[in-house]
């Protein structure tokens, strides 16, 4: 049986699918010399990588680079090609500023050495079916014309969010929704959201399941999404197990 999610991504267009993976990630694969990944962000559907100055400058020698997104595999693999160029537009500084300060303490001092952009012209698309693997080529005119999900595309950072701050009130959406008793509950996470609902997989003591949780209205905006997700986790804490 085909579930929701998957008859949801099914109508989406590869192009449509390629755009809100770019749209949705923060990171990629790149020939980055500290760990093979790179934190962007997106300019009219062509990737700006943050990079150290030895990348940036492999980059601008070899003229060329292709960018691999698997953070969405819901949506299949996207890989991106086109050359590379050096970015240095103030309006991306503010961009390159603030990752700096969010990552000021990380092990590696991802932040402060990350100073220089480099842009990547989109020429190639390639996407992966999610459900059989097959790769094709997404026409480039279609790919400039798509839009991403407005709601998938943000959907990384609110799970994130809310699996990270939320996590009594998660736990108590699953007990209600499960109807076990809390201390039979393991863990629960959401691991997807889309425009009708959500899906939060739940371990208990009889293993691990994936539920679908329908919202009263679809959303339309990402504005909607908040006051939803609130209801939801407002309802599970006034309706305690």
């Amino acid at each position: 049986m085909v579930s929701l999610r998957d008859a949801i991504v099914a109508r989406m267009s590869p192009a449509t699918r390629a755009r809100t993976a770019l749209a949705a990630c923060r990171w990629l694969s790149a020939p980055d010399d500290a760990n093979g990944r790179a934190p962007y962000f997106e300019d009219s559907g062509c990737p700006v990588l943050m990079v150290e100055r030895s990348t940036s400058a492999q980059l601008l020698d070899i003229g060329r680079a292709t960018v691999e997104l698997v953070a969405l595999p819901e949506l299949g693999t996207v890989w991106l090609g086109g050359p590379s160029w050096p970015m240095a537009a103030d309006s991306y500084l503010s961009a390159v500023r603030q990752f700096q300060t969010e990552h000021a303490g990380c092990a590696n001092n991802c932040g402060p050495r990350r100073s220089h952009l480099v842009g990547i012209r989109v020429e190639h698309i390639d996407v992966s079916d999610p459900i059989t693997g097959l790769v094709q080529a997404v026409d480039l005119d279609e790919y400039l014309a798509a839009a991403p999900d407005p709601i998938i595309s943000h959907s990384l950072d609110v799970r994130a969010h809310l699996n990270a701050a939320h996590l009594d009130e998660l736990m108590m959406l699953a007990c209600r929704l499960v109807g076990t008793p809390p201390e039979r509950l393991v863990a629960a996470a959401l691991d997807w959201i889309d425009a009708w609902g959500l899906e939060m997989a739940i371990i208990d003591d009889d293993g691990a399941e994936t539920h679908r949780i329908p919202f009263r209205v679809p959303l339309t905006t990402m504005d909607d999404l908040g006051g939803q997700l609130h209801q939801l986790l407002n309802r599970s804490s006034e309706d305690p197990c």
